[in-house]
């Protein structure tokens, strides 16, 4: 028998998994998580944001050249049951972005 692992990490954990097969990983990793198993991801997909509860993302940016990093669940505008956005959109219109809400405005990411 193996020993179980007390580390799992992904980089890009999409990568080449359709939609149905993501969310079977995700589902996998996740009863890994409440398991013990320390679970450490790296992504850029909104289908992936989506699958997440906010309190399990940390975005990652730079402010002057250093790293910042914030939970999910501290931004304004997360889905709650209140309607606000979920965490796909926020990612797509650079929400949580240098420019907060720069695409909504008609700019971009740099």
């Amino acid at each position: 028998m193996q020993p179980r692992p007390n580390l799992i990490a992904s980089e890009e954990v999409e990568h080449g998994l359709d939609p149905w097969t993501l969310r079977a990983v995700l589902a996998a990793l996740r009863q890994a998580s409440q398991e013990g198993v320390q679970v450490l991801l790296t992504s850029q997909s909104p289908v992936v944001l989506d699958e997440m509860d906010p309190e399990e993302v940390l975005h990652m940016r730079r402010d002057k050249g250093e790293a910042v990093y914030e939970c999910m669940a501290d931004f304004e505008k997360v889905s709650r049951k209140d309607g606000g956005m979920k965490p796909g959109a926020m990612w797509l219109t650079d929400y949580m972005g240098e420019g907060r809400g720069r695409r909504e405005e008609g700019g971009g990411r740099r």
